[in-house]
C-alpha cells in the first residue's frame, strides 16, 4: 500500500525534548485554512495525527523516543481556500521539525470485516 514514512532529515530533528506528554495529542486546532499541531507528542503520536491530513497512512520511521514540543502549521489540502492560504502545504511545514514526509509502499495490516450476524441473546 502507498504510505508516508515520517523520517529524519539530515542534521536530526529541531524539535524541543519533553519530559512527558499526553496520551492522546490537544490537536489540530484549525484556524479557517490552517491547520495547527501543538504541545507535548511523540513521534508515533504525530505519525498517527498526521495521517488523517495526508491522505495515505504515516509510518513512523525517525526512530525517536520520547516526547516533543510540537508547532506545526500546514494549509488544509482540500479545503476551498487553500489555494490562498499563508500557511505552506504539509509536505514543506513538516521540515521546520528536522523531519520530511518520503512516499513508499509498506505492507500495512488492515482489518476487513465482511459479515456480521447478530445473533439473538436472552435478557
Amino acid at each position: 500500500m502507498s504510505v508516508l514514512r515520517l523520517e529524519l532529515v539530515a542534521g536530526g530533528p529541531k524539535m524541543q525534548t519533553l519530559e512527558s506528554g499526553y496520551a492522546a495529542p490537544n490537536s489540530p486546532m484549525s484556524d479557517n485554512d490552517t491547520l495547527r499541531f501543538t504541545g507535548p507528542m511523540s513521534a508515533h503520536q504525530l505519525a498517527a495525527s498526521l495521517t488523517r491530513y495526508a491522505g495515505k497512512p504515516v509510518i513512523d520511521a525517525t526512530g525517536l523516543d520520547g516526547f516533543f514540543k510540537i508547532d506545526l502549521a500546514f494549509a488544509a489540502e482540500g479545503s476551498m481556500s487553500s489555494m490562498e492560504s499563508t500557511a505552506p502545504p504539509l509536505s514543506d511545514a513538516i521540515k521546520a521539525l528536522g523531519l520530511k514526509l518520503t512516499p513508499t509502499k509498506e505492507d500495512i495490516k488492515i482489518l476487513v470485516i465482511d459479515q456480521v450476524n447478530k445473533e439473538p441473546t436472552e435478557n
